[in-house]
């Protein structure tokens, strides 16, 4: 009788309870989750703490408290379970989307498999295999353990980065990441600056507008469609030149006077528990990963949910069940150097498209031939292709008027079709 294949999961996010879900329905895997914290849900779990938690690790949460989606729910679910009939609005609260996944865990069982409080210290090849050396955090000890493929799903939010800005050392005002920000009542009549003109940047600068005296949101875009959707409170300002004590002078020669300085600048993706020879080297983007989830040097192991400006619960389920194919046998990977290959030429096309090597996990034009790819190289069902283009809706209600898209309600028709309620004239993109 064949041994089971034990398959270690890190993480119990959205895509480590996924991974899970169909390692323990698939006939011969024998997963082990690994979650550091006492519950699921990863980065959807809220936490007003920040800094390190009771172990002396890093605070995982980022969130912050009014965060509503950027997404409608109605593409932020996996395909086998949809969020609760009763829930009327498109974008939610993240105690909502928290909810879904611990329905999700509930629906499929997915609790006993995971060891929680166990934090995962090191990740090394061993012969065929893997070893996992791990922490029992509340007894503090260390345990290792042997398994034969390793699902890295310990999401991509971990390290801030901040930019390099002359006199920031010096600053004599508030500074922080938004990874450390939670409430806006920290800028209660104060003059605020917010760098960064992503989700967090713009979220940020709306909701501190209701209470600050005034909010500049920095960036680097030459031209910003929706320019006119921000109140008269959010002044749109150029790249920062420099900080002296309460000065902030930018690229344009103003100068505005700041009581608090926001950095919503990302992250960097960090795995400090890999090995060296994993063969996992991280420079802006995860490399070299096949398909962007692959390990090319050691393909017994995955790192799932990398890519963006896709509908991330979807790309999860479809890396995922891809993996757990290539772990039945139902899939055969492509060689190493057919892998390379292929890798080398997703890169060469974002090099002609002069993307930034941060972005090359992005799916700016490509989402749908990704899931494609994924659906024909994974033995997989296609993606209806409702969902794409659903996801592409509201991209560009986003971009079009930040300040009111999540008004948009959305429902879908059938696989090609959805309607918009309460939403801006629409422009379907596939």
């Amino acid at each position: 009788m064949r041994r089971a294949v034990r398959v270690a999961v890190i993480g119990a996010g959205p895509a480590g309870l996924c991974a899970a879900r169909h390692l323990a329905t698939a006939q011969g895997l024998l997963p082990t989750v690994f979650e550091r914290s006492s519950t699921i849900g990863g980065t959807w779990v809220y936490s007003d703490s920040v800094g390190k938690d009771q172990w002396g690790l890093p605070v995982h949460s980022n969130l912050y408290k009014d965060l509503r989606t950027n997404l409608p729910k109605e593409c932020m679910c996996f395909p086998e379970l949809s969020y609760r009939a009763d829930l009327e609005d498109s974008y939610v609260d993240s105690a909502t989307v928290l909810q879904y996944l611990n329905d999700y865990a509930d629906q499929f069982n997915i609790r006993p498999l995971i060891k929680f409080n166990y934090h995962v210290k090191r990740v090394a090849p061993m012969g065929k295999g893997w070893s996992i050396t791990a922490e029992d955090l509340p007894n503090k000890t260390e345990e290792v353990y042997s398994f034969d493929a390793v699902m890295v799903c310990s999401g991509p939010h971990s390290i801030p980065v901040y930019p390099q800005l002359d006199g920031m050392a010096k600053y004599s005002g508030i500074q922080m990441h938004s990874r450390e920000f939670r409430t806006v009542d920290i800028f209660d009549g104060k003059r605020v600056l917010a760098i960064g003109l992503g989700p967090s940047g713009m979220d940020i600068a709306l909701l501190a507008s209701k209470i600050a005296k005034k909010v500049f949101l920095s960036h680097n875009k030459e031209k910003l469609r929706g320019e006119g959707s921000f109140p008269d409170a959010v002044t749109l300002k150029p790249n920062v030149q420099s900080f002296k004590d309460k000065l902030v002078y930018f690229t344009d020669e103003t100068v505005e006077e700041v009581d608090a300085v926001i950095y919503c600048t990302g992250y960097t993706h960090h795995f400090p528990f890999l090995s060296k020879d994993c063969g996992i080297v991280v420079d802006q983007y995860v490399s070299p990963l096949y398909k962007h989830f692959i390990n090319i040097e050691n393909p017994t192991m995955c790192i799932i949910g990398l890519p963006k400006y896709c509908p991330h619960l979807l790309m999860i389920d479809y890396q995922v069940r891809f993996f757990v194919n290539t772990l039945l046998g139902k899939v055969t990977l492509p060689t190493r150097e057919e892998m390379m290959a292929d890798l080398e030429n997703d890169i060469q096309i974002r090099k002609i498209e002069k993307q930034r090597k941060k972005d090359y996990h992005k799916m700016w034009k490509d989402r749908s031939q990704y899931f494609r790819d994924l659906s024909d190289l994974g033995n997989l069902e296609p993606l209806a292709p409702v969902h794409i283009q659903m996801f592409s809706d509201a991209f560009l209600r986003a971009l079009r008027n930040y300040q009111h898209f999540r008004e948009s309600k959305y429902r879908i028709i059938d696989d090609e079709h959805f309607e918009v309620i309460n939403g801006v004239s629409n422009t379907t993109v596939n």
